[in-house]
């Protein structure tokens, strides 16, 4: 109870406001696109360097599983992380138009944290 309390008290106070989207419409747009770019950049890449770091045999194998790990990692990053922060910020740009959409997402969040607890 005290879990859920806590969420939805901190949750508006992280959640920008309308007038915030609006003021930042163009950086949001710009960062969106940079982040796309990136996101796929670091999967490509991270999977050159795996296939490369495998068909390495002069490496240490502890050196061999340290960059494997990191390559794996960014991987995870560029396929997880990127996309969905790049979707945080379209919805939050879809969502600037109607003041009340925001309110709503936050009480859908608290419930759907709710039956989850």
């Amino acid at each position: 109870m005290f879990v859920e309390k806590m969420s939805c008290e901190i949750l508006p106070r992280d959640y920008p406001k309308i007038s915030e989207v609006e003021e930042l419409r163009s950086t949001y747009i710009a960062n969106c696109v940079f982040n796309s770019f990136l996101s796929f950049t670091a999967i490509m890449l991270n999977m050159l360097t795996i296939h490369a770091i495998r068909k390495t045999s002069s490496l240490p194998k502890t050196l061999k599983t340290l960059l494997l790990s990191l390559a794996v990692s960014d991987v995870g990053v560029g396929l997880l992380s990127q996309p969905f922060y790049t979707s945080l910020l379209v919805k939050w740009l879809q969502q600037h138009k109607n003041a009340n959409v925001s309110t709503r997402t936050q009480y859908r969040i608290c419930l759907h944290k709710k039956h989850f607890l």
